[in-house]
């Protein structure tokens, strides 16, 4: 009998457990789906943006919408590096204006095409962005590190809301893909239609990509911030973020204009370069930031500021050949 009871128990034992295991698993069932259905509507999401270019004409000039998603960069940006140069508010406009004048000038040499006369590339921005840095640096008593740092804090807001233009836009997206979710890119006015000609086709989300990285990106600066590190470090983390992230991206990436050197795109090649140079800031010593708080004049010259960044890439000329007199055809 009591072989029978002890077997009876264990029974019952395996019973509990088979049924414990069989919760877990569908909890973590439960929890995957729910995870998919969230990442479905983000993804829906970004295809409505994807495909809501709009234009007003006025006289020769056209005005696009996604000069907005920009402009909002642009504040954003100038507001993060203005709590951190509160006094001296112009140096932020030399930064702001060299980083799209440098991003501008890059496009050309490096995607520039009759169909895209005023194009925009990141690393010309790092370029243009650097070589002022440097300027100021040497012709005043402002610290290089320091400013490279200001710099390096804001991009990851820049990217984020300038990744919204790349979708209403159509650059930087992915290659055609079976295998994952992905976006459908429909309006004519799109790139992807103009240039790689896979409107409709199922493509990687890319831009969705480099939105969560520079969201994780950024908030992992402000905590390294808020812990007193300094600049040179900070710097490095973005350098070292951004160009892993990016190295990722790219490999998903499907813009035909878009060079390859020695078996990869060159913009991986760049993000390794960016990963490299940010070990090596982070090994140099400085000061940590010093941040204040916000103020109407800084507010105010935020929006101005944004309005040269809705210039600069929401508003062309459509009707003229001339070089960076359109942003599209």
């Amino acid at each position: 009998r009591q072989g029978v009871r002890d077997s009876i128990k264990r029974a019952e034992t395996i019973l509990y457990n088979m049924e414990a295991k069989l919760g877990i698993a569908k909890k973590h069932t439960s929890l995957k789906e729910h995870t998919n259905k969230i990442y479905q509507k983000v993804l829906a999401f970004c295809e409505r943006i994807s495909n809501s270019w709009k234009e007003w004409r006025i006289g020769k000039i056209r005005i696009i919408n996604h000069g907005i998603y920009a402009a909002l960069g642009g504040i954003a940006g100038f507001l993060i590096m203005g709590i951190c140069l509160p006094d001296n508010l112009y140096i932020i406009y030399l930064i702001g204006i060299s980083g799209f004048i440098g991003a501008g000038l890059w496009a050309q040499f490096v995607e520039g095409s009759p169909a895209l006369l005023r194009p925009y590339g990141y690393y010309g921005s790092i370029i243009g962005v650097f070589i002022t840095i440097v300027f100021i640096a040497i012709f005043s008593d402002f610290s290089f590190f320091y400013l490279l740092g200001i710099a390096s804090l804001a991009a990851s807001p820049i990217q984020f809301f300038g990744r919204f233009r790349c979708l209403v836009q159509g650059c930087c997206h992915g290659k055609p893909t079976t295998n994952t979710l992905g976006i459908c890119f429909n309006h004519p006015k799109s790139r992807v239609n103009k240039i790689a000609g896979w409107a409709g086709k199922n493509l990687f989300p890319t831009q969705f990509y480099s939105i969560a990285s520079n969201f994780l990106t950024f908030f992992i600066l402000i905590r390294l911030v808020s812990l007193g590190l300094p600049v040179t470090f900070i710097t490095g983390i973005y350098l070292i973020l951004n160009g892993s992230f990016r190295f990722v991206e790219e490999s998903l990436r499907g813009e035909p204009q878009t060079p390859y050197f020695s078996g990869m795109r060159v913009y991986q090649w760049l993000a390794l370069i960016s990963i490299v140079v940010g070990i090596i800031f982070t090994c140099f010593e400085s000061e940590p930031f010093h941040l204040v708080a916000m103020n109407w004049n800084l507010v105010m010259n935020s929006l101005f500021y944004g309005f040269i960044i809705l210039f600069a890439y929401g508003i062309d000329f459509p009707e003229s050949n001339k070089r960076f007199s359109r942003l599209t055809q």
